[in-house]
């Protein structure tokens, strides 16, 4: 699984071929998802199973406007991957509907030691968003990896028994 930045919008990739964006726009997500020459377009809630790629889309917080999108739950190649656009509380809920999340991405910095640590995912994407030296030392980390794109696979994100450890943090700039 490749995930990338595509200009405002973020682009994962599977192995058999999938190509997907997550079209981000101020209030809602759309996602476009592409697999043997076709392009299906996401924009409301619900479950989906495209090109062998799990998708389930949600709406999430206080103010939630009926069939609006900021949260998506992909299982892409084995690596289970959430894009959330705020740390609403009901975000936690959802999540622990959710098998576990080996890639949590963001495109939001406060209070992102909290989403991380209620979500407990093996590595942060932050999107769209710094952190200072001030928000790095507050995650606990000493050092942001930044990168124009990131290649993973389900090895990489295999679970250590340290419940201590904290998520690698990464930056998609």
């Amino acid at each position: 699984m490749q995930i990338s930045k595509n200009g405002k919008n973020i682009g994962l990739s599977s192995q058999e071929g999938v190509s997907i964006e997550i079209i981000r726009n101020e209030e809602n997500l759309a996602i476009e998802v592409s697999h043997d020459g076709k392009t299906e377009r996401i924009e409301r809630p619900g479950e989906f199973e495209i090109g062998g790629v799990e998708i389930v889309a949600k709406e999430l917080g206080r103010e939630v406007r009926t069939g609006y999108l900021n949260g998506v739950f992909f299982d892409i190649d084995s690596v289970k991957v959430i894009y959330i656009q705020n740390a609403a509380d009901d975000v936690y809920e959802w999540v622990k509907t959710l098998p576990f999340v080996d890639l949590l991405v963001v495109s939001f910095s406060e209070n992102l030691k909290d989403a991380s640590n209620k979500i407990d995912p093996s590595k942060v994407i932050l999107f769209g968003t710094e952190l200072d030296d001030a928000g790095i030392k507050k995650m606990g980390v000493n050092e942001v990896t930044k990168a124009k794109q990131f290649k993973f696979k389900e090895t990489d994100f295999d679970q250590t028994e340290d419940e201590n450890t904290i998520a690698e943090v990464l930056s998609l700039n």
